[in-house]
């Protein structure tokens, strides 16, 4: 234990406990992963290269090798890896193809292979008899949608070569025959010679025959006008939700949708020698913030989500609450404060009688009463028992202490664990 840390707890210093969660899984913590034939992924320490991993398999995330645990997601592009193309030939990737041609030839120059994900260089040449030339990521009637659903395009992206008037991605909405019904305004691009990952949200429109929606990169051109572009595109995913999760693969040269389950990482109370009271301090950093559902740094529970108390952010929100259910009756402190995303930052609570005290980054002590007093058995890092909280963010650290911290001594101990 570090200096600041007995300084902080005084006569309470000992038996606290760290849990690092940097590079490994301390004993007593459990991870599961489902995956069927796809590839979760994870930034390396040089914050640029990703890796793949297999399901169960912990992820350790950029150089601070925090836990990364995310929800479950689906990438519905069957080919993201951009595998199949004839090189020199206008033979695309399998699944990618031609939705607008604005009088150029598209050549599948070469497959590419960089910063640990797979995908294709295309080239565009000839004079424009358009005013847009559109290469679509996959088929008109393979990826099925539904009037007012949230979907989440991106891609890694660079231009090679040539300018020009615009670049953007596009959105097709087809009904079940594969007739265009809409697309929702075109989220435009800067591209530059770097290679850099673009995300773009749409809402579809209601539009009661959507059926279906193919994801696509357009070039605006001016008729009449010679063009030469060369493009990257590698590691495009489309998926449900309002934010882009990382990017989820299909195993090599098997072309195909994918799914990456949710990490679901917890722990029995039992083995941490924790009955009913705790004092519990979290670091990590949530890249995004919630839009459609509570993200959950910590929920201890009997199994379920009927008697617990929480750690968490609201949807929708950028504050942190404490909070507690009994018998599916629930109430919150008010808010801890406020977290910006991609900022590290630390909480602290105390459990015990029922009560739930906490604190943000050393701020004032909130708290919710009423909870459970008995029954707790599992202590979840980063998801609820029914898997729909999940905190698409990443977590350093995790100490306790066998019993309840006064609130006075909660702010102290917030600022003392390593971001």
């Amino acid at each position: 234990m570090s200096a600041p840390l007995f300084s902080a707890l005084g006569s309470l210093a000992p038996p606290w406990r760290h849990l690092p969660m940097r590079g490994g899984l301390p004993p007593g913590v459990s991870l599961a992963r489902a995956q069927v034939a796809s590839r979760s992924t994870v930034l390396g320490t040089d914050g640029q290269t990703y890796a793949e991993v297999l399901a169960d398999l912990p992820r350790f995330s950029g150089a601070a090798r925090r836990l990364l645990l995310e929800g479950q997601r689906s990438n519905a592009l069957r080919n993201p890896r951009g595998e199949g193309g004839t090189p020199g030939t206008s033979t695309l990737p399998t699944h990618w193809g031609s939705v607008i041609f604005g009088g150029l030839t598209r050549t599948f120059v070469e497959a590419r292979s960089e910063i640990g994900l797979q995908g294709a260089r295309l080239r565009l040449q000839g004079t424009a008899t358009g005013s847009s030339s559109t290469t679509a990521l996959g088929g008109s009637l393979e990826i099925a949608a539904a009037s007012q659903q949230v979907w989440t395009f991106s891609a890694f992206i660079r231009l090679v070569s040539g300018t020009p008037l615009s670049a953007a991605m596009r959105l097709f909405c087809r009904d079940a025959g594969g007739a265009v019904v809409s697309s929702p305004s075109t989220q435009t691009l800067s591209l530059t010679g770097d290679l850099v990952r673009f995300e773009r949200t749409f809402t579809l429109p209601t539009t009661a025959t959507i059926a279906f929606v193919q994801p696509s990169i357009q070039f605006g051109i001016a008729s009449g006008e010679t063009y030469d572009i060369g493009f990257d595109v590698l590691g495009a995913q489309m998926e449900l939700g309002a934010f882009a999760s990382t990017p989820i693969l299909p195993a090599p040269g098997a072309p195909a949708a994918s799914t990456r389950g949710a990490d679901l990482a917890s722990i029995p109370l039992a083995s941490l020698g924790l009955g009913g009271a705790c004092t519990l301090l979290w670091s990590g950093l949530l890249p995004q913030l919630a839009q459609d559902a509570d993200q959950m740094l910590l929920q201890l529970d009997d199994g379920t989500d009927s008697s617990r108390f929480t750690l968490r952010n609201p949807a929708a929100g950028s504050g942190l609450v404490a909070g507690r259910v009994l018998a599916g009756a629930a109430a919150d402190s008010p808010s801890l404060g406020t977290i910006t995303a991609g900022t590290p930052f630390r909480a602290v609570l105390a459990i015990e009688g029922g009560r739930i005290a906490a604190s943000l980054e050393g701020g004032a002590v909130q708290v919710a009463t009423g909870g459970p007093t008995t029954g707790l058995t599992t202590l979840r890092i980063g998801n609820n028992a029914a898997n729909t909280a999940a905190l698409f963010g990443r977590v350093g650290s995790l100490a306790f202490l066998p019993f309840a911290a006064p609130d006075a001594a909660l702010p102290g101990l917030c600022t003392t664990l390593p971001l």
